[in-house]
């Protein structure tokens, strides 16, 4: 884009011919024509991109004085926890091809059967609400019709701001992260004069210019974190499953936690093939036959349901097949939550000056699909570990 200045007005003009955009900052005065002053309330300002949209500069006022702070007041006034469930960005706009909901669904079922009707905090009783599911309309389209028995309700991000329709939910999920496309960025840029060169994807994602990369943060964390705050407004507060890396440095994210597994199509076909021997034993022959993927995948797979305790296999010894005897029935994922602990009520005395015992108190460990899972359709996963509800850790974190 190209950027003409008329005054206080700028034009930005398409090199690609495909039209142009007038941006007439607004004036701020009275009929009587003295200046109003103006205060705008944010709770995920830019400064820079404020300054842009308005055409004055801002004198940018922090009520917290760091991030800590803050995360503090969100975790202690607010009572709000937030479980990180994935080390991606997962920006779920656009087109629909070659995606798979499956891990998100396998999710948003967990946290409704692991937590739903469950105890909210350690130091109350209430008990939590069916999860409420916040994620981009792409997703609700795809997943809404799958979990509507699991949930208490579903919207898109383009739908909450500002409301408080889940409010008095006090368990949610957010799936997923915003972009409004390359589109947006190039106009916030070309408003400050700048150039668009992106490079890389996901995490690694760079536009090349200060404004195209601030206004990146204001795409992906700054509306996460709005759609975070829209559970649990009240005294309660909310344990809210963030399915996004896309976090906002002012969450109390209290820990890395639940890891989702998206069961493959062939996964699932054959899951479902094994269900009608499930009175008796099976080998590996009774299924190829039945199923549409090769016998070397339906050997792995009945070996991985097996370690994942979905399948019990004796080998009989003697050169013979391994014999199969199913257990439970997999769905569309595999889905390890932590157990969380409100850190809110632990001895902060001691803390270390300096940390943030927020984000030290957690372990977690990486379970990785083999080279030769051909049919994974995504990366495999960990697992976190946090203190069980009843447990109160006195001290510094460890480590």
């Amino acid at each position: 884009m190209k950027q003409v200045r008329l005054g206080r007005n700028a034009v930005l003009v398409d090199r690609n011919h495909h039209g142009a955009l007038i941006h007439e900052p607004p004036e701020f005065t009275a009929r009587n024509g003295q200046r109003n002053s103006v205060i705008g309330l944010d709770a995920t300002d830019r400064e820079h991109l404020w300054e842009l949209a308005i055409g004055q500069n801002v004198e940018r006022r922090d009520i917290h004085e760091t991030p800590r702070a803050r995360r503090e007041f969100l975790q202690q006034t607010l009572n709000l926890q937030v479980v990180q469930t994935t080390p991606h960005t997962k920006t779920y706009e656009g087109s629909k091809k070659g995606r798979n909901f499956d891990g998100d669904i396998a999710l948003v079922r967990a946290v409704a059967e692991e937590y739903g009707a469950g105890r909210l905090r350690q130091d109350t009783l209430t008990s939590t609400s069916k999860p409420g599911v916040i994620t981009t309309k792409v997703v609700q389209q795809e997943i809404e019709d799958e979990i509507e028995d699991d949930i208490s309700a579903i919207d898109h991000y383009g739908n909450v701001t500002g409301s408080n329709a889940m409010g008095e939910l006090n368990l949610g999920v957010v799936v997923g992260c915003q972009h409004f496309g390359d589109y947006t960025v190039e106009k916030w840029a070309a408003l400050a004069g700048e150039q668009v060169s992106r490079t890389g994807r996901g995490e690694a994602l760079d536009y090349g210019c200060p404004t195209g990369n601030a206004y990146l943060k204001h795409m992906r964390q700054d509306q996460t974190l709005q759609a975070v705050l829209r559970f649990g407004c009240d005294e309660e507060g909310a344990i809210v499953f963030a399915h996004t890396a896309a976090l906002h440095e002012d969450l109390p994210v209290v820990g890395d936690g639940a890891v989702v597994r998206a069961f493959s199509e062939s996964t699932q076909e054959v899951a479902r093939t094994a269900q009608q021997f499930r009175d008796q034993e099976f080998t590996v022959s009774d299924l190829v036959d039945t199923v549409d993927c090769s016998r070397r995948t339906v050997r792995r797979v009945l070996a991985e349901l097996s370690e994942m305790g979905y399948l019990e296999r004796h080998d009989p010894g003697d050169g013979l097949a391994n014999e199969y005897h199913t257990i439970d029935e997999p769905g569309s994922g595999d889905v390890e939550l932590p157990t969380i602990d409100t850190l809110g009520t632990q001895t902060r005395e001691n803390d270390h000056p300096g940390q943030d015992s927020l984000e030290q108190y957690y372990t977690w460990f990486v379970r990785d699909p083999s080279p030769q899972d051909e049919d994974r359709s995504q990366h495999g996963v960990g697992t976190a570990t946090l203190p069980a509800p009843d447990e109160v850790t006195a001290g510094p974190p460890p480590g």
